[in-house]
């Protein structure tokens, strides 16, 4: 995976934050997602792994007549599934932060390798108990003709880049979620609900397509939330050019303003008339 050398990797200070949802996230993710399409496959089939045997089990009582299981075996499959059920949850979790955390690090120009798709394994209970939390919670809002689901992932979509970028704990991030977000809560709604149209996609391409839609549940609210923080959208690299890579104010690819003239530090190469 190509990195740009050292002097072009600098994040340095970000922008002006924004307070609102900016819809043109939704096609950088796709770019975003389409550059890295390797690494992302990678973590929606570490994702399917534990799916797989909730595959065997279906095919196998297609051919089983469910009368002919004794009681100890259905009991012991119905705690197996629960186990797998489990099991799941946390990988969504992990692998949730991982994509997450790869996404953030990319959009801000630093380096970035697969490597990244596994920091959620670092404080696994963390985000395990963030995503249960979270999906307990949008199951309550399906008592609100089902629109709750959505408003519950909408107010809450940036818990894992501030569980990533402020170490804190899970009800920290939930609560400065909100309160990024309640000002925003019916835009955020409709963020969440594109991007989650978007991501089921991949099941209508015989469900494999999956491997490359389902991240782009995690990309967009990423990119998103790395806007608030005030990182503004990748500006191309350009060996020639004398501003590093990742300072980003304006609003728009390019839209950084020159630095300041300082007459004490080298300057770039001189501009053609």
């Amino acid at each position: 995976m190509y990195n740009a050398p050292p002097q072009y990797q600098q994040t340095g200070p970000p922008g002006v934050p924004q307070t609102g949802i900016e819809w043109g996230v939704i096609g950088e993710s796709f770019k975003l997602l389409f550059a890295h399409w390797q690494t992302y496959c990678i973590a929606s089939a570490a994702l399917l792994a534990p799916m797989l045997p909730f595959l065997v089990i279906g095919i196998a009582f297609s051919f089983i007549e469910p009368a002919a299981l004794s009681e100890s075996t259905v009991f012991g499959l119905a705690l197996a599934l629960i186990f797998l059920g489990v099991v799941t949850i946390g990988f969504q979790g992990i692998l949730a932060a991982g994509i997450t955390n790869f996404t953030m690090r990319a959009s801000r120009g630093l380096p970035v390798t697969n490597s990244d798709l596994w920091v959620g394994f670092r404080k696994p209970w963390t985000y395990f108990g963030a995503f249960a939390l979270v999906a307990l919670l949008s199951t309550l809002g399906v008592c609100a003709c089902i629109v709750g689901t959505y408003v519950v992932y909408g107010v809450t979509m940036f818990v894992w880049p501030i569980l990533l970028d402020k170490k804190c704990g899970v009800w920290d991030a939930l609560s400065q979620s909100w309160e990024m977000l309640k000002s925003e809560w019916l835009m955020a709604t409709l963020f969440y609900f594109v991007v989650a149209m978007v991501a089921g996609l991949g099941v209508y391409a015989c469900y494999v397509g999956i491997l490359l839609s389902w991240p782009y549940l995690y990309i967009a609210p990423a990119l998103l939330y790395n806007r608030y923080m005030g990182y503004g959208p990748q500006i191309p690299y350009n060996p020639a050019s004398p501003y590093p890579r990742g300072q980003q104010t304006g609003s728009g690819i390019g839209g950084q303003p020159p630095p300041p003239y300082d007459p004490l530090k080298p300057q770039g190469p001189p501009q053609q008339p």
